[in-house]
């Protein structure tokens, strides 16, 4: 390789390796509810109870979710203690793993250079940030299911791969559920139809890799269902995940169009020029121009999935991020093929509004630091400037259309990225009080295990991860008083206006803490506005009852 070919290289890998270092960001940031909560606590009590193979959440049974991400979560608390940061760190490592994993593919198919910018858009992804930042599962799942993939196409020629392949598909398999293999499936399967080269199964070996994996997850789950019976087998490998396809189990996105506005701003900043490419795909498929192989596995890995998750009754956002990976090899592939071409015309034109789409991280940061969270310092709005610099001298520098593209996009994102963890996320935090409350109530308990009933209030997973014990929700004077007979008196936490209901039925009330509340996961207008958050808040009160 050249010099000049190296230094065309070293800009994609310099961005790669900033954006992989931004995530650092934040690490050690508070766990909010629902998810993150959830599987940090089921881990802690992994730990504490020393059982890694009967799951439980708030000490009760759980079967949401196979194991493999809490038995992470764990191996790091187990090295680390129970910190934030080991919470966040099998996301950390996984989105490592899905953007080698997407390198591999792009070479694989195409070329390094194609390779990199793949892994370079697949990194600065709104989704990527937040799945780091906000540790759901489905971080851990596409990092399993995208080197799964990988490791089946090398295996396509190099017959050893096939086994590391299958081995990591039933690693994914154990994360989330049958989609791990679904997906794959359906990119496999597509291609060869396409293709007319059902052989290429063949050379899969499916039956013999799919016995492999099943031999692999059959354990874990046959220990379950011998325990727990019958129908547990039943709710985590088919409710669980088929389930949503007919049934109202889980959020309802409200439109069968959800998953394109949602993949939308996920893909972001790259969305623009990823319609401009099914756009060209489509005039080119009309004009009998075929894609290359590469093209055409990614675009059905892509299609299939997002086509069916579209039409399930039940959709969550992160779902659909489970196709980032094909969709940043589409790009980075077409991206590759015009970085040292002149573009006239129309893709000019796509190319002028990507660098204007660009503009919009800083411009929202800018925004929030205006509307929202005002810096205390001048610090935030300092990098804020550095970034508007650095995204002007690829203007100044006269950078190919292609090049500056890439890299004002790039440079946008990721300095939102490390603002939005590094500032903006944190003051929103203000308003998680649960570290604060379960730090309080350890101390008061002495390290002894209690009950704390939560009166008349829903979210609970956070302060059962901070405070280390399990929270019961009650709603009646009759609820509270059976708790009160095992022992009296216990912690509670409640909203502000309940105290005082509490107090007119008879309980004896020490109030040790409040502080304003307001669910953080789930912004809205009113909280986003700094003149109008106070209306939005709930004041919560935890203390202590009796009677």
């Amino acid at each position: 390789m050249s010099p000049m070919e190296k230094n065309n290289l070293s800009w994609i890998i310099l961005l790669i390796m900033l954006f992989i270092a931004g995530y650092l960001v934040g690490m050690n940031a508070y766990i909010q509810e629902v998810d993150p909560a959830t599987y940090a606590e089921v881990s802690r009590e992994m730990v504490e109870s020393n059982d890694y193979i009967y799951l439980h959440d708030n000490y009760r049974q759980y079967l949401d979710k196979p194991p493999l991400t809490m038995w992470l979560i764990s191996a790091f608390y187990l090295l680390f203690g129970i910190k934030n940061y080991a919470v966040r760190l099998p996301s950390f490592i996984m989105s490592i793993v899905a953007i080698l994993s997407v390198y591999w593919l792009g070479l694989m198919f195409w070329n390094k250079r194609a390779g990199l910018l793949s892994a370079l858009i697949t990194a600065s992804t709104v989704a990527f940030r937040l799945m780091t930042q906000d540790p759901k599962i489905d971080m851990v799942l596409i990092g399993f299911m995208t080197l799964s993939i990988a490791l089946l196409c090398k295996g396509m020629s190099r017959p050893k791969y096939l086994w590391p392949g299958y081995i990591v598909m039933a690693f994914a398999f154990l994360t989330k559920g049958p989609i791990s293999i679904g997906i794959p499936v359906l990119a496999f399967g597509s291609y060869a139809f396409f293709k007319r080269d059902f052989a290429m199964i063949k050379r899969l070996k499916p039956v013999r890799g799919l016995l492999l994996t099943a031999v692999l997850i059959l354990p874990w789950y046959s220990a379950v269902a011998f325990k727990r019976g019958d129908y547990t087998a039943y709710f985590m490998l088919f409710k669980q995940s088929f389930g949503r396809f007919y049934a109202h189990q889980f959020y309802y996105g409200g439109d069968p169009f959800f998953y394109v506005h949602t993949f939308a701003w996920a893909f972001m900043p790259w969305s623009v020029l990823f319609v401009v490419i099914l756009v060209q795909r489509f005039v080119n498929w009309k004009r009998k121009i075929k894609p290359d192989d590469g093209e055409v596995f990614m675009l059905w890995w892509w299609v299939l999935p997002f086509i069916i998750l579209s039409i399930a009754i039940s959709k969550l956002p992160q779902y659909i991020f489970w196709v980032i990976p094909p969709a940043a090899l589409l790009t980075g592939r077409w991206l590759d093929m015009r970085l040292d071409n002149t573009i006239v015309g129309k893709e000019k034109t796509a190319f002028v509004i990507q660098q204007a789409v660009a503009w919009i991280p800083l411009i929202l940061a800018a925004m929030l630091f205006i509307i929202s969270f005002p810096p205390s310092t001048v610090s935030p709005w300092l990098l804020l400037v550095a970034g508007v610099v650095c995204m002007v001298l690829p203007y100044v520098f006269g950078t190919h259309i292609v090049k500056r593209a890439v890299v004002v996009s790039a440079t946008s994102m990721l300095l939102f990225d490390i603002i939005f963890a590094g500032y903006i996320y944190p003051s929103s935090l203000q308003y998680q009080p649960f570290q604060m409350f379960g730090g309080q109530i350890r101390a008061m308990s002495n390290g002894k295990k209690s009950v704390i009933l939560s009166y008349k209030y829903g979210e609970r997973g956070t302060l059962n991860y901070y405070s280390r014990m399990p929270v019961r929700e009650v709603d009646t004077q009759q609820e509270i008083d059976q708790y009160l007979k095992e022992k009296n008196p216990l912690f509670f936490i409640t909203t502000n206006d309940q105290v005082k209901n509490l107090q007119a039925m008879g309980y004896e009330i020490k109030v040790l803490n409040t502080l304003p509340f307001y669910p953080t996961s789930r912004p809205d207008k009113c909280f986003v506005l700094k003149w109008d958050r106070e209306k939005c808040l709930t004041h919560l009160t935890i203390g202590m009852i009796g009677k």
